[in-house]
């Protein structure tokens, strides 16, 4: 991905910083100034989507019908298809050091860990993960982890997969602002954009929240919280725009008061 975070120290100068940025920029890079936090911003972002996808597995629907439904959303490939490609030892070692960082908000769903600890895969690396993968490059969905889930019925309509896994993202994308791991709207858009292929034609993952409104994501957010637990509870600052009548692209005020 073109994107790269730079993350200063207390003790980074501003000329650092500017040869940082411009060392990036001739190498064909896309830098970006970010606060420093467990996972910094696009993997914090990125990995409640992967992990949300795997709790909508557990409850009974299928690998195929969730990637199928995301990648129609517009992402560049499904959650597993995602896993698969980066390593699930290191999706999971990641979401083991967001869950140390920030608690049962961020808890590792069990299909991610049966995967990786019962079944020993790695993904596309091993040439076997949540699909099989040939040298062709063509692959097929794994039948043997369907086998080690337990028979759940709770199938998630493709709305429910769209916004659980993508509500997720904005509602901890939202805390980063909060935190002042990001100082824009704007921004954290270009960085989900260049960073994970979140859709272009969508504006960004917060605009996209903007769009399908601030009190019907608080609204979902809290009927999940109820259904699947904390993981879902709406951040301070999405409060604050229900509130105040706000968007992100609105509401830079309410995050840096």
């Amino acid at each position: 991905m073109p994107l790269v975070e730079v993350i200063p120290s207390e003790h980074t100068s501003q000329e650092s910083l500017a040869k940082s940025f411009e060392f990036l920029r001739r190498c064909g890079k896309m830098p970006i100034l970010v606060g420093d936090c467990a996972g910094f911003l696009v993997n914090r972002v990125l990995i409640p989507y992967i992990n949300e996808a795997g709790f909508i597995l557990q409850d009974g629907n299928t690998i195929v019908s969730i990637d199928e439904v995301l990648k129609e959303f517009g992402m560049p490939m499904g959650a597993f298809i995602l896993a698969d490609e980066v390593g699930i030892d290191v999706g999971l070692k990641v979401a083991d050091i967001l869950h140390e960082s920030y608690g049962d908000r961020m808890q590792v769903s069990s299909v991610l860990r049966m995967v990786h600890d019962d079944l020993k895969l790695l993904g596309k690396k091993q040439g076997k993960g949540f699909y099989i993968h040939n040298k062709k490059g063509e692959m097929t969905v794994n039948l043997d982890i369907a086998k080690n889930l337990s028979n759940n019925t709770n199938i998630a309509t493709t709305k429910e997969i769209i916004n659980r896994a993508i509500f997720i993202m904005i509602n901890e994308a939202s805390r980063c602002l909060e935190e002042g791991i990001i100082q824009k709207a704007s921004y954290l858009d270009f960085a989900m954009i260049a960073g994970t292929g979140f859709p272009a034609f969508r504006g960004g993952l917060l605009k996209y929240a903007d769009d399908v409104g601030i009190d019907y994501v608080v609204t979902k957010l809290e009927a999940y919280t109820k259904l699947f637990g904390n993981r879902f509870t709406p951040s301070d600052l999405l409060y604050k725009l229900h509130k105040e009548k706000k968007t992100f692209y609105t509401g830079e005020e309410l995050w840096k008061r």
